[in-house]
């Protein structure tokens, strides 16, 4: 299997037409990437109730400009490879209890620092951390590297994932 290289990181919510006209840009200087890994959208359907995407336009939009298919993944999804989170950082998480919140948490430490990747209690509930991590470890499980192409506004969760997981080589547009 080809490594899986995300190209887009969308909310089911987003104006498909505003994707399409002004925030495609970016694949122009990633096209060398394409030819040897197989480029999907991690699409965030999670906590959307208007969902305005037209998904399947994006990606034959895409599929055309770059002459590659694409594949679709969806974060909603990740949630079925959890084990792999677990697996890679079980002895980096940290369990802390929130009394003023009542909440419990599991964290990773990152530049001195805990960051929650889960909610445990009362409920179960990733953070987007928490997904990304899994959703970069299930991209690199068949492969030993993998790439991220994102925007720069989520830089702040990327560094983290790419401190944990190097295999993943982000590049910001």
């Amino acid at each position: 299997m080809k490594p899986l290289i995300e190209i887009g990181h969308f909310y089911l919510n987003e104006n498909t037409e505003d994707i399409i006209k002004n925030k495609l840009n970016y694949l122009e200087n990633y096209k060398y990437l394409f030819i040897d890994n197989t480029p999907c959208l991690f699409i965030d359907d999670i906590h959307i109730d208007i969902k305005t995407l037209n998904v399947n336009k994006v990606k034959n939009h895409i599929k055309d400009y770059i002459n590659n298919d694409i594949q679709i993944f969806y974060e909603s999804d990740m949630i079925n490879h959890i084990d792999l989170l677990y697996n890679k950082l079980k002895c980096e998480i940290k369990t802390k209890r929130y009394n003023k919140e009542n909440k419990i948490k599991e964290q990773i430490l990152f530049n001195n620092k805990l960051y929650t990747i889960s909610e445990t209690y009362p409920n179960f509930k990733l953070t987007c951390l928490g997904y990304s991590l899994i959703w970069s470890l299930y991209r690199t499980k068949n492969n030993n590297i993998t790439y991220t192409i994102i925007s720069n506004r989520f830089k702040a969760i990327e560094d983290i994932v790419n401190f944990y997981i190097p295999e993943n080589k982000i590049f910001y547009y």
